[in-house]
């Protein structure tokens, strides 16, 4: 049996199986953890869980769950023993059209998006910040704002509402800028990259090497 169930553990195993409720999961999961590590997950604890979120499961059903569910959880407590390097890849391939062939050719050009009428900056701070991304692109590529202000802006929203939001989990400052005021060069020299160059960035802490403004709680 597992020697080593934990709450996520046991939630991670009952959501692959995909059985009953939320409300049996948490219960399961509750239970299982109660309980001496070296237990681990028992036909007695589904029973618990079932009393708690009003299902009924036969006795050869409670058994065979919680095998499987003692099983999902070694394999996850195995995967997390696993050294894993900086220096590797990531083992997964996105499709944006799953069952065809992935493209041999080169990679392609963003167009940003042709606006209709000319972008004008707005007078208050609070209406930049909440432009729509093609709005704020086009301001950034005819440099009627620069990306440094834009980093600038949100550096000084997130110090203001974070204390009350609780939302970053790491702020980075002196990168933003660095990089802020590379891409505000690159763009008075021509070399404008696309919609997103020079536009401010956050990303959810599940993210590895990465360099935005700031990373988000999941």
């Amino acid at each position: 049996m597992q020697t080593n169930v934990s709450r996520r553990d046991v939630l991670s195993a009952i959501a692959a199986l995909g059985i009953g409720t939320a409300t049996f999961h948490r219960a399961l999961a509750t239970t299982a953890t109660a309980q001496p590590k070296a237990e681990g997950i028992t036909p007695e604890m589904v029973k618990n869980a079932e009393w708690i979120a009003g299902i009924t499961l036969t006795e050869d059903e409670r058994k065979t769950l919680a095998a499987r569910l003692s099983f999902y959880s070694q394999n996850i407590d195995a995967l997390r023993k696993l050294e894993i390097g900086y220096d590797i890849a990531p083992a997964m391939h996105f499709n944006p059209v799953p069952g065809e062939s992935a493209a041999k050719n080169a990679r392609g050009t963003v167009v940003p998006t042709k606006l209709k009428d000319p972008v004008a900056r707005p007078e208050i701070d609070t209406d930049l910040a909440f432009l729509p991304l093609a709005q704020l692109a086009e301001l950034v590529r005819t440099k009627k704002v620069s990306s440094t202000e834009l980093a600038k802006l949100s550096l000084s929203r997130l110090k203001k509402y974070d204390p009350v939001l609780l939302c970053a989990v790491t702020i980075t400052e002196e990168l933003a800028l660095k990089q802020a005021a590379e891409a505000d060069k690159e763009i008075a020299a021509g070399k404008y990259r696309g919609p997103l160059h020079g536009i401010p960035w956050v990303a959810k802490d599940l993210i590895e090497r990465c360099a935005p403004v700031c990373s988000v709680r999941s």
